[in-house]
């Protein structure tokens, strides 16, 4: 989970000026990241050039939605803005920007949910896949929209962006953040008085943020703190654009406080954490108090009269009888342990992974970078596995890597050759 909650900022903040010259305003009132609006007749790659040489990280690119419409209607328009989404997917993936954000639909009253609407947004995912980039939906003005394409479409790829001014000006707080819990990727975070859609900085409006931060908090989102803000004279008479920056940065503080004392407030029970072998898992459990490792063999064989046998040696073998109550068993087992411990670290098998995505529990998936045979292998037959166990899980590697993107993590935790999980869940902020 995210420590420090770090600030980021739209760069187009000032609509008509040259978007450059925000990006550099931004960089010099104390923003580390930025999402940038992915303009079509823009030269992207030059606000992309300019923000890596000032060391800003790019969270986001905003595509352009004037014609996102057009995506539920026949016709030669919609299949145009496909062929461009598709462009932009591959240079994002060029420019190493791992989201791209848009809409649904742009209007109040847009066309009618259709075949053809979800046909296209299938392939966009299609495409979002082929090209690593994650396609996030962001809410406006009709949340049946977002119903209908979530519920016909499941990917790794494609997820949500929470609009807490489209929230409050179109929807009137009624964004199902359980609906879509560990689903919300992207954050756009603006007031407004509940009526228009004003983008004003927060605290300028009458959102409640501390419900709203809560709500987000609780759906699992762990990115940074982004504003979307535009600078209008109506509400900012008088102030400079840097003036304008400087006090978004502060409001900004403000709500990133927020965020962290409600983190420290309401800290989660049970964090589930799915992993691969020989990564670390036992170790964890015997060391931290806090955490309890729960491996499968207790549970998936009859264990009685082989107390004897190492638990390492037994992996891999014969002579133990199947349990006929697994993997029930173990399903009860885990639940169970997350009312008494802050993490809960399991095996990572695919009746399991369907068990949390069956029962809306959300979990991390622990898994190894490509390239780490040799090193797990050698930490498996160091701890006492035999060759059986360990060729097996060495194929693993590759296979299960392809297969994990079946299923829907909070977030998959890849673990170099020189970590063990202790290492990545600190830099999580899990343990």
């Amino acid at each position: 989970m995210l420590q420090d909650f770090e600030l980021a900022i739209n760069s187009n903040f000032l609509k008509k000026h040259d978007e450059l010259e925000n990006i550099k305003i931004i960089s010099k009132k104390g923003f580390k990241n930025i999402f940038l609006w992915w303009g079509d007749e823009d030269d992207n790659t030059k606000k992309v050039k300019l923000c890596k040489k000032l060391g800003l990280n790019i969270v986001f690119a905003h595509l352009e939605y004037k014609n996102v419409n057009n995506l539920w209607t026949t016709g030669i328009e919609g299949d145009q803005l496909v062929e461009n989404y598709k462009k932009q997917f591959k240079l994002l993936q060029k420019c190493n920007i791992p989201i791209a954000v848009t809409r649904a639909q742009r209007t109040p009253n847009p066309p009618p949910i259709s075949a053809v609407g979800l046909k296209r947004f299938k392939e966009l995912v299609f495409w979002a896949e082929k090209y690593n980039v994650i396609l996030a939906i962001e809410n406006s003005w009709r949340l049946d929209y977002i119903d209908y394409l979530f519920e016909n479409i499941s990917s790794p790829n494609f997820k949500i962006c929470y609009d807490s001014g489209h929230d409050h000006a179109f929807t009137h707080a009624k964004f199902d953040f359980n609906k879509y819990k560990n689903k919300i990727v992207a954050i756009h975070l603006h007031d407004n008085n509940g009526e228009q859609d004003q983008h004003r900085l927060p605290f300028d409006g009458n959102i409640d943020w501390k419900s709203v931060i809560k709500k987000i908090q609780l759906s699992g989102y762990d990115g940074t703190v982004t504003l979307e803000l535009t600078f209008k004279e109506e509400f900012y008479k008088g102030k400079s654009i840097e003036e304008f920056i400087e006090l978004s940065f502060e409001r900004g503080a403000l709500l990133a406080e927020m965020f962290k004392e409600n983190s420290k407030n309401n800290k989660p029970k049970g964090i589930v954490v799915a992993g691969f072998g020989a990564i670390g898992k036992t170790w964890l459990g015997e060391h931290y108090p806090n955490i309890i490792d729960m491996e499968s063999g207790f549970y998936a064989h009859i264990n009685k009269g082989f107390e004897q046998i190492d638990v390492e040696k037994r992996k891999g073998t014969t002579y133990r009888p199947a349990n006929p109550q697994w993997p029930e068993n173990y399903f009860k087992a885990i639940v169970e342990a997350r009312k008494h411990y802050d993490v809960v670290l399991t095996s990572m098998h695919w009746d399991l992974l369907k068990f949390y995505e069956d029962n809306n529990i959300p979990y991390y998936l622990a898994f190894p970078e490509q390239g780490s045979e040799q090193v797990l292998a050698n930490r498996c037959y160091a701890r006492g596995n035999n060759q059986n166990f360990t060729e097996k899980m060495i194929k693993n590697v590759k296979i299960w890597n392809e297969k994990l993107k079946e299923y829907h993590p909070i977030k998959i935790l890849l673990i170099s050759k020189d970590e063990y999980l202790e290492n990545v869940l600190k830099k999580e902020g899990i343990c």
